[in-house]
């Protein structure tokens, strides 16, 4: 099978006989592409058939009259079989697969040609299926801070000391900041000022 390079692009009417080797029969066509013109690019075809359209950004379809279209820093809720929901980034469509990178906070899909892991985090593959559900609160309300309906800031601060557990606000606070210029932007400042809410809240319980 031939590699597929990181900027192809699909072309209206392309024959995909790249795909038609690894599915084993079918040679699949491009059906419809909008905004071509546009750096981001929308691809209608069948279901069930996958294509590449850019190393960035991939388009699964869901039937033949709906498209849900995905890029890079989309956030929106996708059900793995994990069921952790992750932040778009980059998917292998013809596998089935998205990386992703796993920290301390949330679940971030990476880039395959962009990786970069800090000393906390891991890269994995999840398998993707074809559920989306609606956008993920990853400020306020991430998934994976819930651990039997019980937030687990709720479960640290029972667990620790108030200096504690004032530390690690803190410490969050500290690291969100730093971070918001080459990571995440805007939305790490809102989490850095979550985590200075829930501080303030705990110095004025405590007066």
């Amino acid at each position: 099978m031939t590699d597929y390079k990181i900027d192809e692009v699909a072309v209206i009417n392309t024959k995909s006989r790249d795909l038609s080797e690894y599915n084993g029969e079918r040679v699949l066509i491009v059906d419809k592409l909008l905004d071509h013109l546009q750096s981001d690019y929308e691809v209608k075809f069948s279901w069930g058939e996958k294509v590449k359209v850019r190393a960035d950004e991939l388009t699964p379809i869901k039937d033949k009259y709906k498209y849900l279209k995905l890029k890079v820093g989309d956030d929106i809720g996708l059900l793995y079989e994990n069921e952790d929901k992750v932040r778009v980034s980059k998917i292998d469509w013809i596998n089935e697969q998205v990386e992703i990178q796993y920290d301390n906070e949330n679940f971030k899909v990476v880039k395959l040609s962009d990786v970069i892991l800090e000393n906390d985090a891991e890269l994995e593959w999840v398998k993707v299926t074809d559920k989306v559900e609606n956008k993920e609160d990853v400020v306020n309300n991430p998934s994976h801070y819930k651990s039997g309906g019980i937030e687990t800031l709720d479960y640290i601060k029972a667990k620790t000391k108030p200096e504690a557990f004032q530390g690690f606000l803190v410490g969050n606070v500290i690291k969100y900041i730093s971070r918001y210029e080459h990571k995440n932007g805007l939305e790490d400042l809102k989490k850095a000022k979550f985590y200075l809410d829930k501080l303030i809240t705990e110095k004025e319980s405590v007066k």
